[in-house]
């Protein structure tokens, strides 16, 4: 049971800080033990600090994996022009190699998604080389399948300033 309980903990997302758990999946398995799990599926993105940016389940070399994201709702600073509040909120999903220069390994494309919308559906491709999210795809860099693990990272976008923090729900991945 307690194996089973670890290897769910070791699948889910999580907040952390790719500077410091990326370089090895040592460090990383280190990591996703670390985090403070919120309820379920769910976590806080913040604009900065340790809780901006959301980590992936591994995605091992030559592996398919989509998954399945929802914003439940978001916190917005106050404006000194009143407007209304968009209930978009832009994510950057963005793919790293889990190694020493995994900041070099990378690429990226910008998600929006309406608050308490439809769930946003967005994989990665190791085999064929891409990223996709809806309809929009960018190639993976020419070493993206060198044999290692890798994971996709998820932060607020730049389209979205106002925006403090999203509560995110993630569901299951499915190969």
């Amino acid at each position: 049971m307690q194996q089973q309980t670890q290897q769910q903990a070791q699948q889910q997302w999580f907040l952390g800080q790719p500077h410091n758990c990326l370089r090895t999946r040592c460090t990383l398995d280190r990591a996703r033990r670390a985090a403070q799990p919120e309820r379920g599926n769910t976590l806080t993105l913040c604009r900065s600090g340790p809780s901006a940016t959301a980590i992936s389940p591994t995605v091992a070399a030559g592996d398919c994996c989509t998954f399945y994201m929802r914003v439940l709702l978001s916190e917005q600073r106050q404006s000194r022009l009143c407007h209304v509040p968009s209930r978009q909120v832009s994510l950057k999903v963005m793919y790293a190699l889990i190694r020493d220069d995994w900041y070099a390994t990378g690429t990226g494309l910008q998600v929006l998604a309406e608050e308490g919308g439809v769930a946003v559906k967005f994989s990665v491709d190791r085999q064929s080389g891409e990223l996709r999210c809806r309809d929009e795809a960018v190639p993976l860099p020419s070493d993206a399948d060198d044999g290692g693990d890798a994971v996709l990272l998820l932060e607020l976008g730049i389209f979205s300033d106002d925006v403090q923090s999203a509560m995110l729900v993630f569901d299951e991945p499915s190969d």
